[in-house]
């Protein structure tokens, strides 16, 4: 009995420390690292690799992991059911970069088709020393790239 309370006790402490170090190791150091984040996640979605992209924002999600796998899904289907409309990906590019003092930046990319573009935004957050993902979001309009 007393091994396994040891045992338990000693794998609490694991995780409990597995889990503060994976908190700690989410964000980026410079600002610079946050728009390479975001082109590299385009970059994954260019080439239709959404799953990878996904695990990317996963590493540096700091919410529940449910909320980013539920957007992975339904990105997947709504990516899926607009190919034949909207053409093939053709690439991608950066609209605007939008910055609140030291604490927010916000990149709206739109990923372009042959026929319509996809927007995709992503907020990063500098709470003290690091900048984190805070939201990441993504529509068809092409209106409130005029508007927004």
């Amino acid at each position: 009995m007393k091994t396994k309370l040891t045992l338990f006790l000693i794998m609490t402490f694991v995780l409990i420390i597995t889990f503060n170090t994976a908190a700690e190791d989410i964000g980026f150091a410079q600002r610079s690292q946050t728009k390479d984040f975001c082109d590299s996640f385009l970059n994954l979605m260019v080439e239709e690799d959404i799953e990878q992209a996904f695990d990317m924002v996963e590493k540096e999600w700091p919410f529940s992991i449910s909320e980013i796998q539920s957007l992975e899904s339904s990105t997947i289907k709504q990516l899926d059911s607009i190919k034949g409309r909207f053409g093939k990906i053709l690439g991608y590019e950066l609209i605007k970069e939008d910055k609140i003092k030291e604490s927010f930046i916000k990149y709206t990319y739109v990923m372009k088709y042959e026929k319509h573009i996809i927007r995709w935004k992503f907020i990063f957050y500098k709470p003290e020393d690091k900048w984190i993902l805070n939201s990441l979001n993504f529509d068809d309009s092409i209106n409130k790239l005029f508007n927004d």
